[in-house]
């Protein structure tokens, strides 16, 4: 999981991306210390009185297979589909091919959860992903905008223990971790088992 807070975290940003702390007065990350949010520290808002865009950046992954995202976000900005538009790009062929992977809408200035949005087309393949928010116009900008924290790219064909004789300790390290997944399954009665992969 990328939750940003070992810094620096290697993403990169234009436009108003700013790294927040617990510190900050516009948020708290939803898992501390550390969020990203496209405002302005100084009023809270995305309002530069001009039209603004921004991207942040994620370092270069190998999607695994059946690869899905998911993120924890908060978003408040202009009620509409055509103005404050929140998109995620899938960047491959280094950086090269930009493909739009999901168009946000809504209005939710709490923490909620977004995905699993499927990243099984781009399986095996080195990528980024885009976060970009642009206003398109500059005005009605005066809104808290848009946040992300605990960004987790992980392979839909997860290992399942189910309740009984086996028991699994392990770690699932993602694409902004270490891409190993690593589990131990042992026996925990006292009849042999079959064991299949």
């Amino acid at each position: 999981v990328e939750n940003f807070d070992n810094q620096p975290d290697n993403w990169m940003k234009t436009g108003l991306w700013r790294l927040v702390s617990t510190e900050d007065t516009c948020l708290t990350p939803a898992s501390p210390p550390h969020c990203y949010v496209y405002n302005r520290a100084e009023t809270c808002t995305y309002n530069t009185g001009a039209t603004n865009q921004g991207s942040l950046i994620s370092p270069t992954f190998i999607v695994p297979p059946l690869g899905e995202l998911t993120f924890l976000c908060r978003q408040s900005t202009e009620a509409s589909v055509n103005w404050d538009l929140r998109r995620i790009y899938v960047l491959s062929n280094n950086g090269q091919t930009r493909t739009l992977l999901v168009k946000l809408e809504g209005q939710d200035w709490n923490w909620h959860p977004v995905g699993p949005l499927s990243l099984a087309d781009f399986a095996g393949q080195a990528v980024a992903l885009e976060f970009n928010f642009n206003t398109v116009d500059a005005i009605l900008n005066d809104f808290p905008g848009w946040a992300i924290d605990d960004v987790l790219v992980e392979s839909a064909d997860k290992l399942v223990v189910a309740a009984g004789l086996l028991a699994a300790t392990g770690n699932v390290g993602g694409p902004f971790a270490p891409t190993a997944t690593d589990f131990t399954l042992w026996n925990k009665g006292t009849k042999p088992i079959a064991w299949q992969s």
